[in-house]
């Protein structure tokens, strides 16, 4: 349900490793997580801390996240073969027993909407979800490809909390 941009470092560290990374000045820029993959074995990774301060200031407040359930890439820089794809975003997987899973929401769907605010990407993803309350309703318009066609399938979608 988030799209974070992932610091790599060449700092040595254990699986277990957990902190922040700080710049010269001292000042935060990311937050170590194990996990992301670096490819190198005990290298540590981190999330930029521009993603995830308005998560960190709402969990802090005593509020918590709500929860989709899918796994995405922007739809214009997924691997299409068809020019007609709609912008959005494309579902690369729905995690089972989630609220999108729940809804019918299915692999290869292309979310356009959610609550009449377009979706072109990620980030707009994250944001039509920020303020949304677990439990919530929300209406959500996806593309279905077809046999010659996209068709928009509209979802009514109750968001939980991971």
């Amino acid at each position: 349900d988030s799209a974070f941009k992932i610091i790599t470092t060449d700092i040595v560290g254990s699986g277990n490793s957990f902190g922040v990374i700080a710049n010269m000045n001292g000042a935060v820029t990311g937050i170590v997580t194990t996990n992301y993959n670096t490819g190198t074995s005990n290298h540590v990774a981190a999330y930029a801390i521009d993603d995830v301060a308005q998560i960190i200031e709402k969990l802090m407040n005593g509020n918590r996240c709500s929860y989709f359930g899918i796994r995405g890439q922007n739809a214009k820089e997924a691997v299409f073969t068809d020019d007609n794809a709609p912008e959005g975003i494309y579902i690369t997987s729905v995690e089972i027993n989630s609220p999108a899973y729940y809804a019918g929401v299915q692999p290869g769907d292309i979310i356009t909407s959610i609550e009449n605010n377009q979706i072109k990407n990620m980030n707009d993803f994250m944001e039509a979800l920020y303020n949304k309350d677990e439990g919530s309703t929300v209406e959500m318009k996806a593309k279905r490809k077809g046999r010659d066609q996209y068709k928009e399938i509209v979802f009514t979608v109750t968001l939980g909390v991971e």
